[in-house]
């Protein structure tokens, strides 16, 4: 039996509602996270348990979904878990309370007319993303065990039906507050961020206004992630709001993907027709999310609402120098050179321009300067030694052209509205810049080639110049550029064979993703970038 608390539900009833999980007629074991049971001290022989015998599920005391709302492509709607259960709280030997979440768990209160089920399909693909992201050193979710059902559901055809057991530092959300300051009363809204701070930013409790340092903090987490997001080209595809958690931990893998040819624009969820949570505009996205949760705080952080909102405003102004700082210094290493580098913007700029124009592969490029231009030809590990026998990325890096131009013209409209007729403002700083929106024009591979021989001499004179020189510029590189990330179409490739009952493809992706920083041969395949014709009609989707 796995001990477990309940501390959410010492706050009011209108956050949850208590319910069990449905019966499944024949569970089966498809994926155990051995090694994250290790590390949690959690008995895998318990957690199996769990599943298969249905008598232990129902000794477990007050499983629940959370209640809570959220700007969806911009519009505010109430949601909450609709196919979701926290069964409870976990201590870990660590220290840290984390929520169990089990995710294709039934209907709830906030089903909203869905079945609450999931598919194997969605919920290997979350496995697989959320070991991902941990391996690339990015905070998230982690998944424990994936199990069918015995059941099939029907999406966009009939598949199996399955559960998926998750580790998250919690659930709490910004659609959380949103959810409270709409739907609640004040009491519940202080209710909300004294349980949040006590329980996630204990440090911030004893501050002169604790509410506006609760407020900073999960900024600064969720601006680092987000760059660490950009530094790998994850798109998670469905940026709402409900899905911007204050712990500053990536979940919800439903239409994530990773960019292949460098697009600013590009996006691959079927349902995001207009680009709003394309790859570039994700750190635009942010500043919108983090405003709509500011102004779910206004009554905690002043009695005059007029001296709340310039609080307000004075705090959602500070993410543009966050952001550009955390780009710029994530961006700087990418390229070998140290944080708060001076000469670090003008080079990352004109490199990402060449790789739009070009079409270049954003993870083989900076595999290839890593790899190419940094190689010494002394490495004494042969791990370390180039896979390219040229050092120019623009012959190792060619993308799509024509999927760019697929991929661009995506457009944000939202505007910024208060409920009480006031506005917070958005910096028009966001709009600009080579990290948001490029617009390269595209150029033939003797362009690329002039373009790239002008650059490289500047770059590596930067990085001489440097401390540490060209052998601490490498190791920056080697621990910024990952060799191997789930490619879209591997992804596809593995998740068709599991389908099918086949889960070696699956397995052996896992372990491509699980050294992703360390170049194998024997993952060489798994290196390359989909055909033009798969990338032109790729697309993801959110599971429900």
């Amino acid at each position: 039996m796995i001990r477990l608390g309940y501390s959410y539900l010492s706050l009011p009833e209108g956050f949850y509602s208590r319910n069990q999980p449905e019966a499944w007629s024949a569970p089966s074991l498809v994926e155990l996270n051995t090694p994250l049971c290790r590390d949690m001290n959690l008995d895998p022989q318990a957690l199996t348990d769990y599943f298969l015998r249905p008598e232990l599920r129902a000794q477990m005391p007050c499983p629940f979904a959370q209640a809570y709302a959220g700007h969806q492509f911009g519009h505010f709607t109430r949601l909450g878990d609709g196919r979701a259960l926290v069964i409870g709280e976990y201590s870990t030997p660590d220290g840290r309370i984390v929520d169990l979440q089990l995710k294709g768990s039934g209907r709830t209160a906030y089903s909203r007319g869905g079945d609450g089920r999931a598919s194997l399909r969605a919920m290997l693909r979350e496995y697989l993303m959320s070991e991902t992201m941990h391996w690339l050193g990015i905070s998230s979710s982690r998944s424990l065990a994936v199990v069918r059902t015995g059941g099939r559901i029907r999406r966009e055809r009939w598949q199996d039906a399955a559960v998926l057991l998750r580790v998250m530092n919690s659930h709490i959300r910004v659609g959380t507050f949103e959810f409270a300051a709409n739907m609640l009363t004040e009491a519940d809204l202080r209710a909300l961020v004294d349980y949040s701070i006590h329980r996630l930013y204990p440090e911030v409790a004893g501050d002169e206004h604790p509410v506006l340092s609760f407020f900073h903090r999960v900024m600064q987490r969720q601006v680092d992630l987000l760059a660490q997001w950009m530094r790998v080209g994850f798109i998670h595809g469905v940026m709402n709001t409900d899905n911007t958690s204050i712990s500053g931990e990536t979940f919800d893998y439903g239409p994530c993907a990773f960019l292949n040819a460098y697009n600013p624009a590009t996006r691959y969820s079927s349902i995001d027709e207009h680009g709003r949570y394309a790859f570039g505009r994700q750190p635009q996205i942010l500043h919108w999310n983090l405003i709509r949760w500011m102004e779910s705080l206004l009554p905690l952080l002043h009695p005059d609402p007029k001296r709340a909102l310039l609080i307000a405003q004075e705090a959602v102004d500070a993410y543009p120098e966050r952001w550009r700082v955390a780009y710029s210094d994530m961006m700087a290493q990418k390229i070998g050179l140290p944080p708060g580098n001076s000469e670090s913007e003008a080079l990352i700029g004109e490199l990402v321009r060449m790789m739009e124009g070009g079409g270049w592969d954003y993870t083989q490029t900076f595999h290839a300067l890593t790899y190419g231009a940094m190689a010494d030809g002394k490495v004494d590990d042969p791990a370390l030694i180039s896979p390219y026998t040229n050092r120019d990325p623009v012959f190792v890096a060619r993308g799509s052209v024509e999927y760019n131009e697929k991929a661009k013209n995506s457009q944000v409209t939202d505007g910024h509205q208060l409920t009480d007729g006031h506005h917070l403002t958005e910096c028009h700083q966001l709009t600009e810049g080579p990290w948001v929106n490029c617009s390269a024009e595209p150029y033939s591979l003797s362009e690329a080639h002039r373009a790239f021989s002008a650059w490289h001499p500047r770059w590596m004179a930067a990085v001489d110049r440097a401390p540490g020189g060209r052998a601490r510029a490498r190791l920056r590189m080697l621990a910024s550029n990952p060799v191997f990330i789930p490619r879209n179409h591997r992804v596809e490739e593995a998740l068709d064979e599991a389908e099918a009952g086949r889960l070696d493809a699956f397995h052996r992706l896992l372990e491509a993703v699980t050294e992703p920083y360390r170049y194998r041969v024997e993952f060489k395949d798994y290196g390359a970038p989909p055909s033009e014709a798969f990338e032109r009609a790729y697309q993801t989707f959110c599971g429900t």
